[in-house]
């Protein structure tokens, strides 16, 4: 069995964080300590790489309508949820962060992502860093998007310049408005995106 402190300083030696830890029964009298290869965690989320078998959770969460009405409104199949984490670990590879997957700590259930990535808003500075979420619908009104948020906030902190992050809405997306102003992101303007009308977002 490994003892807490070990499983600590492999982490670390890894460039993991050793936040979550999960105990299996063996038999009846050995356990199995297995570490998750978490970036981060909050109270009630890990924040982790995608896995091949999060492609269909993904693909029904975005199969709501709700859920995809400020991401152009059509519903995903699982090709796209595929394709999703595919470019997310590309993403990663490039830049060393990424959208990342969120999973309820209490279930293990995918319930979202949260990361960063290069803008994809052509009409800002291609350098910018964005900050993008989006949680399931059935959880919507829980606090998690901010929660999330908050915690890649302070990583993208430890890894970027100050003001380097921005973040953009559907002008009328209140709630991921609201989360932008929870985690301290500042109002700079509107502009077009995808033929709408967006606000934009910046670090101070």
């Amino acid at each position: 069995m490994i003892e807490w402190s070990d499983a600590d300083a492999q982490c670390s030696s890894a460039g993991m964080e050793a936040t979550e830890y999960e105990v299996v029964a063996v038999g009846r009298s050995m356990l199995r300590c297995f570490i998750v290869d978490a970036i981060a965690s909050t109270r009630r989320l890990l924040i982790r790489p995608w896995r091949d078998d999060d492609a269909v959770p993904l693909a029904a969460m975005g199969s709501d309508l709700e859920f995809v009405r400020y991401l152009q409104g059509r519903p995903w199949t699982i090709d796209d949820a595929t394709g999703m984490i595919s470019n997310c670990r590309a993403v990663n590879d490039e830049i060393g962060v990424t959208l990342w997957a969120l999973e309820d700590r209490a279930s293990s259930d995918l319930v979202g992502y949260c990361g960063l990535a290069k803008t994809n808003a052509a009409c800002v500075r291609t350098d910018f860093i964005e900050i993008g979420w989006g949680i399931e619908h059935s959880r919507w009104g829980q606090g998690l998007a901010t929660e999330a948020a908050s915690r890649v906030m302070a990583l993208a902190s430890d890894r970027f310049a100050r003001g380097w992050v921005i973040a953009k809405c559907h002008i009328d997306n209140r709630a991921s408005e609201r989360v932008m102003q929870h985690v301290g992101l500042q109002r700079v303007g509107v502009i077009r995106y995808l033929d709408n009308a967006t606000v934009l977002y910046r670090s101070r």
